[in-house]
């Protein structure tokens, strides 16, 4: 963000992050989810990532991320999933990841994998997930768990 953007500006769009963020993840844990929800949650995904790289450090783009990729998977859109989730991921293969993040950055790959029908890197991508995400503990691994059930297995 330039220097020069009002703190009224920066908290504005750290605001409209946190709020999306949120509604997204409400969707993406879900099961099935109608037309109307899934545009919803692209929408949603989609301004949490805009706003994010307004304000957001580079971890936080990363999770961004992640979510806009979980989000065109659920639309079907796997190239844009896939490319998204490549970057999520690298981000947190190359920093230090907690497992947390490595087992959804893993998850998201699955998807993206699946829906661009590559059944080799999904398979390899679930299990690393369901690996990562069966050592989680408390909050993280149910957060994980909500989410990675939506993900169709290999």
């Amino acid at each position: 963000m330039p220097e020069n953007v009002s703190s009224e500006v920066v908290d504005w769009h750290r605001s409209v992050a946190v709020e999306s963020d949120k509604a997204a993840w409400m969707l993406v844990e879900r099961g099935e989810l109608s037309n109307n929800e899934r545009m919803q949650l692209l929408t949603f995904a989609s301004v949490a990532r805009f706003h994010w790289s307004a304000v957001g450090d580079p971890s936080t783009r990363a999770h961004a991320e992640m979510l806009f990729s979980l989000a065109l998977s659920r639309v079907g859109d796997g190239p844009h999933a896939l490319e998204a989730a490549r970057s999520a991921y690298e981000y947190f293969d190359e920093n230090a990841a907690d497992d947390w993040e490595r087992a959804f950055a893993h998850a998201a790959l699955a998807h993206a994998y699946h829906c661009t029908r590559d059944a080799t890197r999904h398979r390899m991508h679930h299990r690393a997930a369901d690996r990562l995400g069966s050592g989680l503990v408390d909050g993280k691994k149910s957060f994980f768990d909500a989410t990675f059930q939506t993900i169709p297995a290999p």
